[in-house]
Protein backbone atom coordinates (compact mmCIF):
# COMPACT_ATOMS: atom_id res chain seq x y z
CA UNK A 1 0.00 0.00 0.00
CA UNK A 2 2.52 2.66 0.95
CA UNK A 3 6.11 2.12 -1.25
CA UNK A 4 8.01 5.33 -0.64
CA UNK A 5 10.50 5.15 2.05
CA UNK A 6 8.96 2.44 2.99
CA UNK A 7 12.26 1.21 5.10
CA UNK A 8 12.16 4.55 6.79
CA UNK A 9 8.73 3.91 7.82
CA UNK A 10 9.07 0.09 9.12
CA UNK A 11 12.07 1.81 11.03
CA UNK A 12 10.19 4.40 13.02
CA UNK A 13 6.96 1.68 13.53
CA UNK A 14 9.49 -1.08 14.91
CA UNK A 15 11.38 1.33 16.97
CA UNK A 16 8.28 2.95 18.47
CA UNK A 17 6.46 -0.14 19.11
CA UNK A 18 9.97 -2.02 20.85
CA UNK A 19 10.29 1.17 22.80
CA UNK A 20 6.50 1.63 24.52
CA UNK A 21 7.00 -2.18 24.90
CA UNK A 22 10.02 -1.91 27.39
CA UNK A 23 8.71 0.98 29.40
CA UNK A 24 10.68 3.71 27.12
CA UNK A 25 8.05 6.10 26.99
CA UNK A 26 9.94 9.46 26.05
CA UNK A 27 12.04 7.52 22.90
CA UNK A 28 8.56 5.89 21.90
CA UNK A 29 7.18 9.20 21.93
CA UNK A 30 9.93 10.62 19.55
CA UNK A 31 9.69 7.87 17.49
CA UNK A 32 5.88 8.32 17.28
CA UNK A 33 6.26 11.77 15.85
CA UNK A 34 8.77 10.52 13.62
CA UNK A 35 6.55 7.70 12.06
CA UNK A 36 3.67 10.09 12.22
CA UNK A 37 5.25 12.29 10.30
CA UNK A 38 6.64 10.05 7.51
CA UNK A 39 3.12 8.76 7.42
CA UNK A 40 1.58 12.47 7.30
CA UNK A 41 3.85 13.28 3.89
CA UNK A 42 2.44 9.70 2.30
CA UNK A 43 -1.15 10.27 3.23
CA UNK A 44 -1.63 12.52 0.20
CA UNK A 45 -0.35 10.41 -2.29
CA UNK A 46 -2.82 7.04 -1.05
CA UNK A 47 -5.85 6.35 -2.89
CA UNK A 48 -8.54 7.31 -1.07
CA UNK A 49 -9.44 3.69 -0.30
CA UNK A 50 -6.03 3.02 1.68
CA UNK A 51 -6.85 6.75 3.80
CA UNK A 52 -10.32 5.39 4.69
CA UNK A 53 -8.80 2.37 5.60
CA UNK A 54 -6.04 4.18 7.60
CA UNK A 55 -7.25 7.30 9.41
CA UNK A 56 -9.59 5.28 11.95
CA UNK A 57 -6.43 3.05 12.92
CA UNK A 58 -4.32 6.06 13.48
CA UNK A 59 -6.73 7.54 15.36
CA UNK A 60 -7.05 4.68 17.86
CA UNK A 61 -3.55 4.62 18.14
CA UNK A 62 -3.45 8.18 19.19
CA UNK A 63 -6.49 7.72 21.68
CA UNK A 64 -4.33 5.00 23.12
CA UNK A 65 -1.36 6.97 23.37
CA UNK A 66 -3.49 10.10 25.12
CA UNK A 67 -4.51 7.71 27.76
CA UNK A 68 -1.18 6.44 28.84
CA UNK A 69 -2.55 2.62 27.40
CA UNK A 70 0.98 2.21 25.58
CA UNK A 71 0.54 -1.86 25.42
CA UNK A 72 -2.66 -1.66 23.29
CA UNK A 73 -0.81 1.25 21.24
CA UNK A 74 1.84 -0.89 20.68
CA UNK A 75 -0.59 -3.87 19.29
CA UNK A 76 -2.17 -1.88 17.04
CA UNK A 77 0.86 -0.51 15.47
CA UNK A 78 2.27 -3.99 15.29
CA UNK A 79 -0.66 -5.82 14.59
CA UNK A 80 -2.68 -3.86 12.45
CA UNK A 81 -0.43 -0.89 10.99
CA UNK A 82 2.59 -2.91 10.23
CA UNK A 83 0.61 -5.10 7.71
CA UNK A 84 -0.39 -2.05 5.66
CA UNK A 85 3.08 -0.34 5.70
CA UNK A 86 4.75 -3.41 5.26
CA UNK A 87 2.47 -4.20 2.00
Amino acid sequence: MIQPNNKTLENHLDLTVSAFRCGQEGTAHENLTLLIDSLSKLLTQLEMEAMLQMAPLLEEILAAVARKDFSWAADLMEYKLSPLIKQ
